[in-house]
């Protein structure tokens, strides 16, 4: 069986990011903001969790 999870991202403001974490069953939607000064590590704006 697999989850079937994707979570999306993109940059919504300086320090912020807006974030959708879906699956076939339920999305949601919200604003994150960084939580320090750690440095920023580049990462793709989505990820699928099969």
């Amino acid at each position: 069986m697999t989850s079937g999870m994707r979570i999306t991202w993109a940059p919504a403001g300086s320090g912020w990011v807006a974030c959708t974490v879906e699956d076939h069953q339920v999305k949601v939607e919200l604003t994150a903001s960084r939580l320090g000064n750690a440095p920023v590590i580049p990462f793709p704006s989505s990820l699928s969790i099969t």
